[in-house]
């Protein structure tokens, strides 16, 4: 790779493609993208989800959640159903097929992350994740809300 641009963003964003290429081919047999994975990895934890808490906690915005729940229930990867205690909410659980999905993919998943890992050593990666996990916590509201873009304030309009 040239060294031209070694701007942080710049690197991010290409890391990021890396990543999303990576999983992709390593997956490419289960049909799954990262953001499907990640939304049925929480729902085979937590049982019976609103969308809006699984924006939260997958740190999505809540229409990037509705359109990948409504794909995963085509594919009966995960149902929805009414709430008890609020008839207008929805709550999503993951299905037999989508645990099965999720059991399948863990070892492709393994050998993803040890592909993408593989220049560094045992020590560097979890060097590495922490200060990823450093860049985020110091950089994101921890709100428990759905992730949404921070806007730029704009300022007062003035009456004339």
């Amino acid at each position: 790779m040239p060294r031209t641009i070694r701007t942080p963003g710049h690197l991010i964003r290409r890391l990021q493609q890396v990543s999303v290429s990576v999983f992709h081919s390593s997956l490419e047999h289960v049909s799954i993208t990262p953001v499907q994975h990640t939304i049925l990895t929480l729902l085979a934890t937590e049982k019976g989800l609103d969308q809006k808490t699984i924006a939260a906690r997958a740190v999505l915005d809540t229409s990037t959640v509705g359109d990948v729940v409504r794909r995963l229930e085509r594919r009966k990867l995960v149902a929805r159903t009414g709430s008890p205690g609020d008839k207008r909410q929805k709550l999503v659980t993951i299905t037999a097929d989508g645990l099965d999905l999720i059991r399948q993919s863990r070892a492709l998943l393994r050998r993803s992350r040890a592909q993408m890992f593989a220049s560094l050593t045992s020590a560097e990666q979890r060097v590495f994740l922490d200060f990823v996990e450093r860049l985020l916590l110091s950089n994101e509201p921890d709100t428990g809300q759905p992730w949404q873009r921070q806007r730029k304030r704009q300022p007062p309009r003035r009456e004339v």
